[in-house]
């Protein structure tokens, strides 16, 4: 069932992913701008671990 669930999640990111990559090369529509906004927030990368990590490491 886990991995049904990992599935689902996966797929639905690699959806809402190729939305956001669209949503913003269409550029078109004042109204999707705040959605895109947010859309970029979510998929934005993070940059490494934190330092308390990597000193774990």
């Amino acid at each position: 069932m886990i991995q049904f669930l990992q599935l689902v999640a996966k797929l639905a990111y690699a959806a809402a992913l190729q939305v956001y990559n669209y949503a913003k090369a269409s550029g078109q529509g004042a109204g999707l701008d705040a959605v895109v906004g947010e859309m970029g927030q979510r998929f934005a990368r993070k940059s490494g671990k934190p330092k308390s990590q990597k000193a774990a490491l």
